[in-house]
């Protein structure tokens, strides 16, 4: 298994959980800053129909998507800076014992 699956892995394992637990693709990316996609800028929509007709606080979260796919790799991105620090560390406890 090479690090970025490994990551992939754990990024799907977080999602299933939290799905198990009630949360939406909305939700979790909330709890991990994730960022929506953008479709449109938001000049584009405001003469969009479809977004004119939602409800305001619908429209005061902001415009975007979140789908499963971008959710996993921006959880995994995340492992993968996770993976890096303890790997730094690591590194610097093994220098710092003379290995």
């Amino acid at each position: 298994m090479t690090r970025r699956e490994y990551c992939l892995h754990q990024a799907d394992l977080e999602i299933r959980r939290l799905i198990r637990e009630g949360f939406g693709l909305f939700r979790i990316a909330e709890l991990y800053d994730i960022p929506r996609m953008r479709y449109c800028t938001d000049r584009r929509a405001e003469c969009d129909p479809t977004w004119l007709n939602l409800p305001e606080y619908i429209k005061e979260q902001g415009h975007g998507v979140i789908t499963e796919p971008y959710l996993r790799e921006r959880l995994a991105d995340q492992v993968e800076l996770i993976l890096d620090k303890e790997e730094e560390r690591v590194t610097w406890l093994k220098t710092a014992e003379g290995a």
